[in-house]
């Protein structure tokens, strides 16, 4: 498994974990149906591989990755589902920035919070979208390993 996906399932571990209001309602991918609200879905966006600052060309190289994560909290049918929203966000931030390392090797920086309301008939869905950066290290050799 790459080493984004292992921090991707590792934080997906956290927020279950966190007792937030979606409970284990937090689905990794873009591609999970959500039918119970609120919860939250876990999206690996784009990822940078750098080499690391010393500009050693030896080989296997050490790298930098910086992986982009959006945490979308959905929530609806409430008198304030943007509130909901907001609030399933503000867990989140707590529960991957609370403390000083929540996960092992990997360093987590909350960079952006957007939101959007969907209608659809009588139905209203918020999401609030809290983009992370996860940094970590790795190996040119193997892309399964966080250093």
């Amino acid at each position: 498994m790459l080493a984004s996906r292992t921090a991707a399932t590792a934080l997906q571990a956290l927020l279950v974990a966190a007792a937030t209001d979606a409970g284990a309602r937090w689905y990794l991918g873009r591609g999970w149906p959500v039918q119970q609200l609120p919860a939250g879905k876990i999206v690996l966006v784009d990822e940078d591989l750098d080499a690391a600052d010393d500009a050693d060309v030896t080989w296997p190289r050490d790298r930098v990755h910086t992986l982009t994560v959006q945490l979308q909290c959905m929530a609806a049918d409430t008198d304030d589902p943007e509130g909901q929203a907001d609030a399933l966000a503000e867990q989140a931030l707590v529960a991957v920035e609370g403390t000083a390392a929540p996960l092992a090797g990997v360093n987590v920086i909350a960079t952006r919070i957007t939101r959007q309301l969907a209608t659809d008939a009588q139905a209203h869905v918020a999401i609030t979208t809290v983009q992370l950066q996860l940094l970590f290290g790795g190996r040119s050799n193997d892309p399964t390993l966080i250093t």
